[in-house]
C-alpha cells in the first residue's frame, strides 16, 4: 500500500501567493524551469550567474557607465525594430547584427553582447535573456519588478531601421515610436523610463558631452543626479535643474528628450511625477516593450516564482553505484526565519519488483546537505522578500527495483504536520531507467583551432584564435536492453557573435574497455561543440520504439556543467595556494611578502555575493590573518603612537566595537601592554583573548570591505577557537 502523507498549511500564505502559478505549472516543465531560474535566481539551470554582471547596480569596469542603463538601452534598441504595419521586428535578438548602424554606436552596445553572449540555451533564446537582463536592470536599482514572460523566437538576420537618435525632430520621433506600436504619451514614458539611469557619453556625442583632457578617458554626462532607477530624472526637469544634456544642450539639434518630454506640454510628464506613479508607469510601459515581438510568436504566461521547486533530478552512475540525485528548493520570507530542526525527506518508489510503485511501502532518504542561498542571487527575489534553501539529495538505486516516481515531506519539528510536496498529487515522474548519462565518466577537452577565420557581422575583427570542446560522452544503457541504436542530439547557441547554431547529431557506439556497473552497460562518442552551452538528448531506438532521456534526466537536456579540465586546473590552483601560504608561514620576516599574498587573496575572492562558498573563504581569511603574524597587522590599526594599550582598554575597545557581545576578552584580571613593534612575552598572556578578539575584528572589517559581505553573519561559531 502506498504511504501517506499528510499536508498542512506551513507554507499556506507564501502558495497562496502564488495560487495562480500552481494551477497551471507541472512538473516536469523544461522551459519554465529555465526561465523561472534565469529571473529568480538569475543564472541558467547550468548554474551561470546572470546577475552577478549588473547587481548590486554596477557600474562597469573601466568606463564606469551604469550597467543597468546599458542593458535596459540594448532591450529597446532590440525591440525598436518593430513595425506594427507588417509585423516583423521586434525583440527578436536581431540587435547582434546591427552593432554597425550609427543608430547602434557606441562601446557599451558591445559590452553588453558581451556580458549576454555566454547565457542562451535550447530553452532559452538570445531574446529572452535580453528581455531578462532588462528586467533584473530595473530591479537591481530600485525600480519596479517587470512581468516577465518567455518564448522570443530568435533571429538570424538584421532587422528594420529607424531606432530613435538624439538629431530627430519631433515627427521622425513620433512616427518612429507609432511604428514601434506606441503612442505619443507612451513614446514619453518610455524615454523618461529608459533616461532615469545612465547618461550620454563622450565617446558618442562630444558635441553634447565634451572630452576630457585624457581622450581616453570617458567622460558620462548622467540624465539626473542619481543612480537609481527613480522619479528624478522627470521632476528635476519639471524644477529646471535637470542636468540631463539631451535637454540642455546649447547644441539645439541634439536635445531629443525635451522635444520628447514637452510633446504634448509637459502633461505627460507631470502626470508621472509622483514616486509610485512613475514606478507603477514605468513597470507597465516597459513591460509592454518586452513584450512587442514579431508577428506570430506566442509568449509563455508570465513567468512567477515557484516556491517549491524540484532540480537537477537525474538516475546516474558514481562511484560504481546506481544513484538517484536531486534538489527541493523552498522559497523563504527574508523575515521569517528557518527553523534549524527543520527536516526534508524525500520519499520514492520502485520501477520493479514486488514493491513496484509502492505496493507495500516507500523507500525515503533526509537530505544530504543543505545550501542557504544569498538573496543577492536575484534582484527581483530579493526585491520581493524572499530567499531560498535548497536540500541536496543522492540515494542509491537497486537496479533491480529502480525508481520510478518520488515525492517530498518537509517536518518544521515544532508541532505542526509534515508539509507533503507531490506535483499537486501526481508525484514526480521519473519516465525512464533505459538509458542514463554519466558525468562523472565524461570529460571535456579544450581545443584550439588556431586562426578560425570565421567574420561575424558588425563585431570587429573576431577572427583571430578560436576554441572549440570536445565532449568524451559516457552512456548508461541497461544491461538488459538490446538497442537497435543509441545517439545524442547536441544543440548550442551560445556562439560567438552568435554567427550560427550549433546542431548536430552524433551515433554512440558500445565500448567494451569499460565493464558493466549496477546493471548498465556503456557507450561512448566524441561531440564537437564550438559553443558555450551544449545542452544534450539522449535517445533509444529499441525494437523500433523510440525512448527520450529529456525529461529522465534532468526535466530538460542535460546541460554539461562538469568539466575534467577545470577540475584539474582548480586543484592545481588550490596547491599552489597551500605552497604560498606554507611559504608564507615560513618567511615570516619578510613582511612585504605577507601583505602581497594576502592581496592577492583578497583579490582572488568572488566579490559576487552569491557564492556558496563564501562563508568558507570568510573564515578562512579570519584565520589566516591569524596566522600569518596577525598582531603587526593590529598593531597599525589599534595602537596609538603614544604607547601602549593595557589589557582593561583593549577589552574595553572590544566591548565598545560590539565584537564583545559574542566573543569574551580572556584577560583573567591581568594587565599587559600591546606595544609598537608587536606583544611583549610578559604580557601575552594577559591580552591573549582580547588581542585575538582583535585581529577577527580586523578581519571581518576587511572582508566586509573588500567582498562586501558581513564576516560576523557566517563566522559566529568558529569564534569559541578564540577564547582558547
Amino acid at each position: 500500500m502506498r504511504l501517506q502523507l499528510s499536508t498542512t498549511t506551513t507554507l499556506a500564505v507564501l502558495l497562496s501567493t502564488f495560487s495562480t502559478l500552481s494551477s497551471a505549472y507541472t512538473w516536469p516543465s523544461p522551459q519554465y524551469d529555465a526561465l523561472e531560474a534565469l529571473i529568480y535566481e538569475g543564472r541558467t539551470t547550468a548554474g551561470s550567474s546572470l546577475t552577478a554582471l549588473v547587481h548590486p547596480c554596477k557600474k562597469r569596469v573601466g568606463t564606469l557607465a551604469s550597467v543597468p542603463a546599458e542593458w535596459l538601452r540594448f532591450a529597446f534598441h532590440d525591440m525598436a525594430t518593430h513595425n506594427v504595419d507588417d509585423g516583423t521586428g521586434g525583440m527578436d535578438g536581431s540587435i547582434v547584427y546591427e552593432l554597425g548602424r550609427a543608430e547602434n554606436f557606441g562601446s557599451g552596445f558591445n559590452q553588453t553582447l558581451g556580458d549576454f553572449e555566454n547565457f542562451p540555451n535550447k530553452y532559452l533564446s538570445r531574446a529572452d535573456i535580453i528581455a531578462a537582463g532588462a528586467v533584473h536592470s530595473v530591479a537591481t536599482c530600485g525600480g519596479p519588478i517587470i512581468p516577465f514572460r518567455g518564448g522570443r523566437i530568435d533571429t538570424f538576420e538584421a532587422g528594420g531601421f529607424g531606432t530613435p537618435e538624439p538629431h530627430h525632430d519631433l515627427d521622425t520621433l513620433t512616427e518612429s515610436f507609432r511604428r514601434q506600436g506606441f503612442s505619443t504619451p507612451e513614446m514619453i514614458k518610455m524615454v523618461a523610463c529608459g533616461h532615469t539611469m545612465g547618461g550620454v557619453r563622450s565617446e558618442e556625442f562630444p558635441q553634447l558631452v565634451p572630452p576630457g583632457p585624457d581622450p581616453s578617458v570617458m567622460v558620462i554626462q548622467d540624465f539626473d543626479t542619481t543612480p537609481d532607477f527613480d522619479n528624478k530624472v522627470v521632476t528635476e526637469y519639471l524644477d529646471g535643474t535637470t542636468p540631463n544634456v539631451l535637454v540642455n544642450s546649447p547644441n539645439r539639434t541634439l536635445v531629443s528628450d525635451l522635444r520628447v518630454f514637452s510633446a504634448d506640454g509637459n502633461n505627460t510628464m507631470r502626470e508621472i511625477a509622483p514616486e509610485d506613479t512613475f514606478q507603477s508607469e514605468c513597470r507597465d510601459i516597459l513591460e509592454r516593450m518586452l513584450n512587442v515581438v514579431p508577428r506570430g510568436v506566442t509568449l509563455t504566461e508570465e513567468i512567477t516564482m515557484l516556491p517549491v521547486k524540484v532540480k537537477n533530478a537525474q538516475l546516474t552512475i558514481e562511484k560504481e553505484q546506481l544513484v538517484f540525485k536531486s534538489t527541493l528548493r523552498l522559497a523563504q520570507p527574508l523575515d521569517e526565519p528557518v527553523s534549524k530542526e527543520r527536516v526534508v525527506t524525500m520519499f520514492w518508489c520502485d520501477r520493479y519488483g514486488n514493491n513496484k510503485d509502492c505496493e507495500d511501502s516507500a523507500r525515503s532518504s533526509v537530505f544530504v546537505k543543505r545550501l542557504t542561498e544569498d538573496p543577492d542571487i536575484s534582484p527581483v527575489t530579493k526585491n520581493l522578500g524572499y530567499s531560498f534553501y535548497s536540500y541536496d539529495f543522492v540515494v542509491p538505486i537497486n537496479p533491480a527495483q529502480s525508481i520510478s516516481k518520488f515525492w517530498f515531506e518537509v517536518d518544521e519539528k515544532d508541532g505542526s504536520r509534515p508539509t507533503l510536496h507531490n506535483n499537486e498529487g501526481t508525484d514526480y515522474p521519473v519516465e525512464q531507467d533505459e538509458i542514463i548519462f554519466v558525468p562523472m565518466m565524461s570529460s571535456v577537452n579544450v581545443i584550439s583551432n588556431g586562426t578560425d577565420g570565421k567574420v561575424v557581422q558588425n563585431r570587429n575583427n573576431l577572427t583571430g584564435e578560436f576554441f572549440y570542446r570536445e565532449y568524451n560522452l559516457v552512456v548508461g544503457v541497461r544491461e538488459d536492453t538490446e538497442p537497435d541504436r543509441v545517439y545524442v542530439d547536441g544543440f548550442d547557441s551560445s556562439v560567438l557573435g552568435f554567427a550560427y547554431l550549433v546542431n548536430t547529431t552524433i551515433d554512440l557506439t558500445l565500448d567494451d574497455s569499460l565493464k558493466p556497473v549496477a546493471g548498465y552497460k556503456f557507450y561512448t562518442g566524441q561531440l564537437d561543440d564550438s559553443g558555450l552551452q551544449l545542452s544534450i538528448d539522449l535517445n533509444l531506438d529499441v525494437g523500433g520504439q523510440f525512448l527520450d532521456s529529456m525529461v529522465e534526466l534532468k526535466a530538460m537536456s542535460i546541460i554539461i556543467a562538469i568539466n575534467r579540465f577545470l577540475l584539474f586546473l582548480l586543484l592545481i590552483i588550490r596547491l599552489f595556494f597551500l605552497l604560498l601560504f606554507l611559504l608564507i608561514l615560513v618567511l615570516r620576516h619578510i613582511r612585504i611578502l605577507r601583505l602581497w599574498c594576502l592581496a592577492l587573496l583578497l583579490l582572488l575572492l568572488p566579490r559576487a555575493r552569491t557564492t556558496r562558498h563564501l562563508p568558507c573563504l570568510c573564515s578562512s581569511l579570519c584565520f589566516l590573518l591569524l596566522l600569518v603574524d596577525g598582531e603587526e597587522l593590529v598593531e597599525s590599526q589599534f595602537v596609538p603612537a603614544e604607547g601602549a594599550v593595557d589589557a582593561a582598554a583593549c577589552e574595553a575597545h572590544v566591548f565598545e566595537e560590539g565584537a564583545g557581545g559574542w566573543v569574551e576578552a580572556d584577560t583573567g584580571g591581568r594587565t599587559g601592554g600591546l606595544a609598537r613593534g608587536g606583544l611583549a612575552k610578559s604580557s601575552f598572556e594577559g591580552v591573549r583573548g582580547c588581542f585575538r578578539t582583535i585581529i577577527f575584528e580586523f578581519a571581518f572589517d576587511v572582508v566586509d570591505r573588500v567582498v562586501g559581505v558581513d564576516c560576523e553573519e557566517f563566522v559566529p561559531r568558529h569564534m569559541d577557537v578564540a577564547k582558547r
